[in-house]
């Protein structure tokens, strides 16, 4: 059903981040930024999406990643675009391996420390908190992202970062930036990768 919608969105020519922007904009009828599940169900049959509509709502769960009843853009890019290509994916791995210092698989507050500088954050700055405070707030995105992702089934909430969940906030991120070579650079300034790579896009 992913696949049928992500063709016709396509065949409309919402090809990219700023075509499928204009898409989800012509669904939410209400202008709330959001599409409730009439607006979906109005869009799939707008769109010409062969689903049958009991399936529609199946579609709808899909789309829906936080379980709110509703869908936000970021959720519908995510679903639509798809993972990460082949070159980010390496790419991310990369950036993981120059931050899992000791190879154990996870990441923890000294490693991350290691390459995070949160002295310049404005909260460090002013007082409000310590750097490690702000490190682990970062550390913790990763985990609670890939909970979300997860169909609601939780996180580990160890205080540890795995390949999977660095990967799965790199997933969501991708979406939303078309180029290859943008998305390079933006790995590599954040966690100071030396020689970037050559993408053919």
């Amino acid at each position: 059903m992913i696949e049928r919608f992500r063709k016709a969105l396509k065949a409309r020519g919402a090809r990219g981040i700023i075509g499928l922007q204009r898409q989800f904009k012509i669904a939410d009828d209400n202008g709330s930024g959001q599409l409730d599940l009439p607006e979906f169900t109005k869009a799939v049959s707008d769109f010409g999406v062969d689903i049958d509509p009991q399936d529609v709502k199946g579609l709808f769960k899909s789309l829906d990643i936080d379980g709110s009843g509703e869908i936000n853009f970021d959720e519908f890019v995510r679903v639509v675009v798809g993972d990460m290509n082949q070159f980010r994916k390496s790419l991310v791995e990369r950036a993981y391996r120059t931050l899992d210092i000791n190879q154990d698989g996870q990441i923890d507050l000294d490693e991350f420390k290691n390459r995070y500088n949160a002295a310049m954050h404005p909260d460090v700055r002013s007082g409000k908190r310590t750097e490690d405070e702000v490190i682990i707030e970062f550390m913790e995105t990763f985990e609670k992202h890939h909970a979300m992702m997860a169909e609601g089934k939780g996180g580990r909430g160890d205080g540890l970062v795995t390949l999977e969940e660095f990967q799965e906030y790199y997933n969501n991120i991708s979406c939303n930036i078309e180029n290859d070579s943008y998305f390079d650079l933006m790995i590599s300034n954040a966690w100071n990768l030396e020689g970037g790579s050559n993408p053919a896009s």
